[in-house]
């Protein structure tokens, strides 16, 4: 469909901003709440006075940001949990459900391509590292650093995927991000040849 081939070619040149758009997420959300043919969604918003309808009480790029809000604030649980309170059974279980609903948050949303199978596969690994790092506390009374360190990499790249979508920090993170993979690149290179 068209909707999917405009997102999965927004992921691939890395411009996210055509689908975090508000008219596009209401065709999208048209899409999931009321019929899977694209033309009548459109049909139907233009009916419904397009641009202008909010699905619940808030539109869908306010709803992206709020998503990515709760994702900091995990991240944040985390960070504070590993360093102030390794040792808290409470707070790691909020982390670990918190995980979990994020995971089920990735599995229930449509195939329309904005998660690929990579972000699923990250959510698993998340939710299995933290199950992991829930039993060891639990259990044995010790923090596994390794997976913790892993879990917070995870976590900060799921913020800047997040966050690539902002129309003023969306270019930037893309600029940094080609940057590193460039340098990355050019250090291989220069090892090889050393």
């Amino acid at each position: 469909s068209t909707l999917l081939l405009a997102v999965v070619m927004a992921v691939k040149i890395d411009s996210k901003g055509l689908v975090a758009s508000s008219l596009f997420q209401e065709v999208v959300e048209k899409v999931w709440t009321s019929t899977p043919d694209t033309s009548e969604a459109i049909r139907m918003l233009l009916a419904d006075n397009l641009g202008t309808t909010q699905f619940g009480s808030w539109a869908p790029s306010m709803r992206h940001y709020a998503n990515v809000f709760s994702y900091a604030v995990l991240t944040c649980l985390q960070f504070y949990t590993t360093h102030h309170d390794p040792d808290s059974s409470l707070l790691w279980s909020i982390v670990l459900v918190w995980s979990v609903s994020n995971l089920f948050q990735t599995l229930a949303s449509p195939t329309t391509g904005y998660y690929s199978w990579l972000s699923t596969v990250d959510d698993v690994v998340l939710v299995g590292a933290h199950s992991v790092i829930f039993y060891r506390v639990t259990m044995v009374g010790e923090l596994p650093r390794d997976l913790d360190a892993l879990t917070m990499l995870l976590h900060f790249g799921n913020l800047l995927k997040g966050l690539i979508v902002h129309p003023k920090l969306g270019p930037l993170i893309i600029m940094v991000l080609t940057m590193m993979g460039d340098i990355s690149q050019f250090m291989i290179l220069l090892v090889f040849f050393v």
